[in-house]
């Protein structure tokens, strides 16, 4: 990254800092556990009970649903059924993000390590060259990274979901965190809500209008990949297991 990018990656983080307010929820993600699904989730309830069932695709999820240190925060939030959702990928920061209510969304991280490799290998620029062998053991970008993350924002949590738990039952799932976070639930549009953001439905939104940031990455890439769990399984080898097995021990980590 060049000095005008950091320049300018730290202007927007001070910016952000400054615009953060107290009733904001922040929603704590390492890549690719599936962060953008859930906030998706959100958009589409916020468009059925606002904005009149507006089609809500990648480049309009961005555009209302803000993400922390692009300096996106000082723009007024104006709807009333959700608080302002903010997606974290840093690790917790105490002077940052303490007194707010923050939801950490979690992933198993060999799952995690297979999406986020096929992503950073899809990239135009600066495209990962390794083998997933080498990226899972990466320290910016590997298991090492997830489980500090985990770890930095597991004193301060409020809540934590679990992508497949997600997967596997989304309106009982999403009606509970929406109850867990106070939010007023309107039972009659969940199902819609769920619908509307659905892999297969995303998918094919995708293939029509693209996503943010879609020219970064090579032709042939959708941020909508798969969306299963248990891909590891068939990209894993014996010493990436073990590997993983040494740093959840190390980590005192017993999610998966």
């Amino acid at each position: 990254m060049n000095s005008v990018k950091i320049l300018k990656k730290n202007i927007n983080i001070f910016k952000d800092c400054v615009n953060l307010e107290k009733e904001d929820i922040i929603l704590a993600a390492f890549p690719k556990v599936g962060s953008s699904w859930l906030r998706l989730l959100f958009c589409n309830y916020l468009s059925m009970s606002e904005l009149n069932g507006e089609l809500i695709d990648w480049n309009k999820l961005d555009k209302i649903m803000p993400h922390f240190s692009k300096g996106e925060l000082s723009k007024k939030w104006d709807y009333k059924v959700i608080p302002r959702i903010i997606k974290v990928h840093r690790d917790y920061f105490y002077f940052l993000f303490r007194e707010r209510k923050a939801i950490l969304q979690v992933r198993d991280p060999r799952d995690v390590m297979v999406s986020y490799f096929n992503f950073r290998k899809a990239l135009k620029k600066g495209a990962y060259k390794h083998k997933l062998s080498d990226f899972i053991r990466d320290q910016h970008f590997g298991l090492p990274a997830f489980f500090r993350h985990f770890n930095s924002w597991k004193p301060h949590l409020n809540i934590i979901i679990k992508y497949e738990t997600l997967l596997k039952n989304t309106n009982f799932e999403f009606t509970r965190l929406l109850k867990e976070l106070n939010i007023p639930i309107k039972h009659d549009i969940i199902k819609d809500v769920c619908s509307r953001s659905s892999f297969k439905n995303m998918r094919e939104i995708e293939k029509e209008n693209g996503f943010t940031s879609k020219g970064k990455f090579k032709k042939e890439f959708y941020f909508m990949r798969r969306g299963m769990s248990n891909q590891y399984k068939n990209e894993f080898n014996k010493e990436d297991l073990n590997y993983y097995y040494k740093l959840k021990k190390l980590y005192n980590f017993n999610l998966y």
